[in-house]
């Protein structure tokens, strides 16, 4: 009898390794095969099919748009919707089959610009596709089964005119109260006469209705915007929970020595000004020499209380700074409000819990996975023992990442640039957050 408890000791010592090996994260490999998905699909009467964006629901199930291209007689795309489960298998019972549903038609062109085509999800689980044109957008919302919402637009379809959509990278982001608010820019021409900066970014934001109208409660009939006059690069926007929105936009060159431009907007549309202009102070009074200046911008985190943090690269390499609800810095953040890194940021996207999943190259190594706590620093339970990373041998400036509680989806459509016809290569992985909230020093 004596024996038992000894027995179970050494059961307990043997299981102890595998309790420590499921709190790693790493690849998901019960996604897949064996944690990866090769998307390949062919479709009859079309010379080729690219999965382009990607899109994951409340319940985890995994939306997949694809631009199938025919040229007889002449060149045009259909959009279709394929939804697959959430351990990614096909979903044989969307929209009445596995080949999914045709969202869009006769796209002209032969080819779908994957920056011109979206698709989200809303907390309902209603599916919302965005095919942006020249002169005009339009948004088809289906619900959870692939069927066309009645209740939005002319049966499930909105197209709104739009001169300012031509170039401009319009970016999707259904709202709790189910409406939709758009945002994006383009760079302009500047003015010569008199004297002024070469470039401009125009910004765009629009706002719909629950039912697909023009929100007139938002900035004028609709829509908001300003103009930016210094600026270069992307500029990226994030939506808080009260209805605001930050952008944020860097530049290198320009004469400004703080590099890096703050916005935000009201829940109505309205520009805070206040907040634009204490955020180039409080930058500014970084006096940071021009290599570690934040330049350049990836992805804006949206904190309690209205601060959001900014995460991006400089001349030397990648930083996150923390911005307060009033447009001035968290001087209690990093060394005072903002944090230096030693390697390059390409991408990133948040993790949830204050947590963002981060996309670099470290020295040699491009294509790098790595976990961002909380608190900004580098998580070591997250990928190898070396370099808390890992390596995935993707494109990291082409992946798309959507969350599925606590895991997150990543996808890339796989573009290939050769000298030659090089067929693109989509793919999917899922990967695991470590059990470390802390995380090391940058």
């Amino acid at each position: 009898m004596r024996r038992v408890p000894l027995m179970l000791a050494l059961i307990a010592l043997a299981l102890l390794p595998v309790a420590s090996a499921s709190a790693a994260g790493g690849i998901d490999r019960t996604f897949g095969d064996n944690g990866f998905i090769h998307y390949e699909r062919s479709r009859a009467g079309y010379s080729m099919v690219r999965a382009i964006a990607m899109a994951v629901g409340p319940d985890g199930g995994i939306y997949i748009l694809e631009d199938a291209v025919r040229c007889a007689p002449s060149c045009a795309a259909d959009v279709y919707l394929v939804r697959l489960l959430p351990d990614g298998l096909p979903d044989a019972t969307f929209a009445g089959g596995a080949d999914g549903v045709r969202l869009f038609s006769d796209v002209p062109g032969g080819l779908v610009d994957s920056d011109s085509v979206q698709v989200a999800t809303d907390r309902q689980g209603r599916i919302l596709a965005m095919l942006r044109g020249k002169e005009a957008f339009s948004i088809l919302r289906l619900d959870p089964n692939g069927r066309r919402d009645r209740s939005f637009g002319s049966e499930g379809l909105v197209s709104l005119p739009c001169s300012d959509c031509e170039d401009t990278n319009l970016k999707l982001h259904p709202e709790p109260d189910g409406g939709i608010l758009l945002w994006g820019s383009r760079l302009e021409l500047g003015s010569r006469s008199p004297p002024g900066p070469a470039f401009k970014e125009k910004l765009l934001l629009i706002r719909l209705t629950g039912d697909g109208e023009l929100d007139p409660r938002y900035g004028r009939a609709g829509r908001a915007g300003t103009t930016l006059e210094e600026v270069e690069g992307k500029v990226v926007m994030v939506a808080t929970r009260g209805g605001a929105v930050t952008l944020a936009a860097g530049c290198g060159r320009c004469r400004s020595k703080a590099g890096l431009f703050l916005e935000r907007f009201r829940a109505d549309g309205s520009r805070v000004g206040s907040f634009a202009r204490r955020s180039v102070r409080s930058v500014r009074g970084l006096n940071l020499e021009k290599d570690f200046r934040p330049d350049d911008v990836e992805l804006i985190v949206p904190r309690r209380h209205g601060e959001v943090d900014v995460f991006g690269n400089t001349d030397a390499g990648g930083y996150v700074i923390r911005v307060r609800r009033d447009g001035r810095l968290d001087r209690h953040y990093g060394h005072r409000g903002i944090r230096l890194f030693g390697w390059r940021l390409e991408s990133a996207a948040p993790a949830g819990g204050g947590r963002v999943w981060a996309f670099g190259s470290v020295h040699r190594r491009p294509n790098l996975v790595f976990m961002l706590s909380r608190a900004g620093g580098v998580d070591p339970s997250f990928g190898d023992r070396r370099r808390h990373a890992l390596s995935l041998g993707w494109d990291v400036s082409q992946v798309q990442v959507a969350r599925q509680g606590r895991r997150a989806v990543l996808f890339t459509p796989g573009l290939q640039f050769c000298r030659g016809y090089c067929p693109p290569d989509p793919k999917l992985t899922r990967l695991l957050p470590g059990s470390n909230r802390t995380g090391r020093g940058l």
